[in-house]
C-alpha cells in the first residue's frame, strides 16, 4: 500500500513538472516572438534558481491533486477517469504558479507572470547612470552608456555588417525607466544576423549588455524644401518651405520670420546665400511679398534664415508658448511634440534620438551636420516614419503639452524627420538676441 501510494504521488508529480515545462515553452514562445517582432524591450536570460523553483511548483502542485483528490489515481475499467485525472493534473501544473504568485506577490513578480518563467524585470538590471560611473565617480548617463558600448563594438560591428550606416545611442522608455540601448541603422532590409545584445565594460571593469534596436532602410536625409503655395525667394520661386515663427530681435521693433536657409538658396548649401533678395508667400497661385531676407547661416550646426518683416499686420502671432523647451535624454522615446508644415499642416511625432549627426544631400553638395534631434511617428524602430514632407523646412516642432518650442524641421531621409534646435538658431545670430515675437 505504501508502495503504490508513493507511486502515485511521483506520478502526480511529474504530471505536474509536465505542465509546468509546457507553460515554460508557451513563453518562451512568446518571447522569441515578440523579440524578433521588436527588438524594442530589453529582456534578461532566465535565472537557472527559478527556472528550477517554477518546476519544484510544478512538482508540488501534481502531490496536492492527488492527495486532495485521490479518485485522480482511481479509475473505471476503460480508463477514462485516469486519463481525466491525468489531464487536470497537467492543467493544474501549468496554472499553479499563477495562484502562487497571487499568494506570495512580488516573489515572482516579472518572472514567471509573464510566461517566462525566471525572468526578473530587466530595467532595474540594466546599468544606468545610478549604477554606472565614470573612473572619476561621477554617474554616467544612459546616452553616455550607449556611447561608451558603441565606441568599444564599432569596428567589430562595421567589419562584419557592411550594411550598417550609422550607430546611435538612444534612448527607450521600459514602464518609468528610461534604458540606453544602440540603435543600429542600416542601409538595407536584412537584420537577422545583428545581435540582440553586445556586450561592454564599464570603467569599473564589470561586463554589462546594452539592448540594440535596428533600423532598416537607414540613408542620407534630404533638405525638405518642395513645390506648392507657400514661402519661397523671388530668384528661386520653384522652391518653397514653412514660416515656422515669428521672432523679434535686439530692437523689439524688428520683426523676422523663422525658415531655413535652403529654402531661400533653392535647395543649395550657400552660406549665406543672396542677402537682401525678396522673399514672397506664394497662394493660391499668386505670390505676395512678405520681406527681405535679411540674415542667412549655413555650417555643420545650423540651417537657418531670417526675413525681415516689411508689415506686422502681414504675420500671423506665434501660437506657442514663450519659452525654448530643454530637450533632453529623458525626453527620448517618452515625449510627443507637434509640428505645422505648409504641406503636412499638424502633425504629432515622438523624440527618439538628440544630438545627432547626420549627412545632408543639398542640390550641389552633401554636408555632414550634427546636433540635431530626430522624430517619428512611431516609436517601434521597425516602424520609425518622418513625419513631413518636401515643403515642410522651416517648420516650428514645439512640445505637444507645454507647446514650447523645440526647433524647426530641416529635412528628412525615409525613416526620420531631422529638426535643429532652437537653442541653436538662436546661438547662430548672437548679436541680434533672438526671441519670440509677441504680436
Amino acid at each position: 500500500m505504501t508502495t503504490q501510494l508513493i507511486l502515485q504521488l511521483l506520478i502526480g508529480g511529474l504530471l505536474g513538472i509536465t505542465g509546468q515545462g509546457l507553460r515554460m515553452i508557451v513563453g518562451w514562445k512568446k518571447y522569441h516572438d515578440a523579440t524578433l517582432r521588436e527588438r524594442a524591450l530589453v529582456r534578461e536570460w532566465p535565472d537557472r534558481g527559478r527556472l528550477l523553483t517554477g518546476l519544484i511548483i510544478g512538482f508540488c502542485s501534481g502531490i496536492i491533486m492527488i492527495v486532495l483528490f485521490p479518485w485522480f489515481s482511481s479509475g473505471t475499467p476503460d480508463g477514462r477517469m485516469v486519463r481525466l485525472g491525468m489531464v487536470a493534473i497537467i492543467a493544474v501544473g501549468y496554472a499553479f504558479t499563477d495562484l502562487m504568485e497571487s499568494l506570495i506577490g512580488a516573489a515572482f513578480q516579472g518572472s514567471a507572470a509573464k510566461g517566462i518563467p525566471g525572468r526578473t524585470t530587466p530595467a532595474k538590471k540594466i546599468p544606468d547612470a545610478q549604477s554606472s560611473t565614470r573612473s572619476t565617480g561621477i554617474p554616467l548617463s544612459g546616452l553616455e552608456i550607449a556611447r561608451l558600448a558603441i565606441d568599444q563594438q564599432k569596428d567589430h560591428l562595421y567589419s562584419r555588417h557592411k550594411e550598417i550606416y550609422q550607430l546611435i545611442p538612444a534612448i527607450y522608455a521600459e514602464g518609468d525607466y528610461s534604458v540606453p540601448c544602440i540603435d543600429i541603422c542600416i542601409s538595407g532590409h536584412s537584420h537577422e544576423d545583428i545581435p540582440l545584445f553586445l556586450d561592454y565594460t564599464l570603467p569599473n571593469g564589470s561586463i554589462q549588455k546594452i539592448k540594440t534596436r535596428v533600423i532598416t532602410r537607414f540613408g542620407n536625409a534630404r533638405p525638405h524644401v518642395g513645390r506648392g503655395d507657400m514661402l519661397s525667394c523671388e530668384l528661386s520661386r520653384e522652391y518653397i518651405g514653412t514660416a515656422g515663427c515669428v521672432l523679434s530681435g535686439a530692437d523689439p521693433s524688428s520683426l523676422y520670420l523663422l525658415t531655413c536657409n535652403h529654402v531661400l538658396t533653392g535647395g543649395n548649401f550657400e552660406d549665406p546665400g543672396t542677402l537682401g533678395s525678396t522673399v514672397l508667400e506664394k497662394l493660391f497661385g499668386k505670390f505676395d511679398s512678405v520681406g527681405i531676407w535679411q540674415f542667412g547661416k549655413m555650417d555643420a550646426k545650423v540651417d537657418v534664415a531670417l526675413i525681415a518683416v516689411e508689415q506686422a499686420e502681414q504675420v500671423s502671432p506665434n501660437d506657442v508658448a514663450a519659452g525654448v523647451y530643454p530637450v533632453g535624454e529623458a525626453d527620448c522615446g517618452k515625449t510627443e511634440v507637434e509640428l505645422l508644415g505648409a504641406l503636412s499642416l499638424t502633425q504629432r511625432a515622438f523624440i527618439i534620438h538628440i544630438n545627432q549627426p547626420i549627412s545632408m544631400d543639398y542640390d550641389n553638395k552633401t554636408v555632414d551636420l550634427s546636433g540635431l534631434i530626430t522624430i517619428s511617428g512611431n516609436l517601434n524602430p521597425f516602424n520609425f516614419n518622418p513625419v513631413t514632407q518636401k515643403g515642410d523646412s522651416g517648420a516650428l516642432v514645439y512640445h505637444a503639452a507645454t507647446r514650447q518650442p523645440i526647433g524647426i524641421v530641416l529635412g528628412a531621409n525615409e525613416r526620420l524627420t531631422y529638426v535643429i534646435p532652437m537653442q541653436s538658431v538662436f546661438d547662430a545670430f548672437p548679436e541680434q538676441r533672438l526671441s519670440f515675437a509677441t504680436i
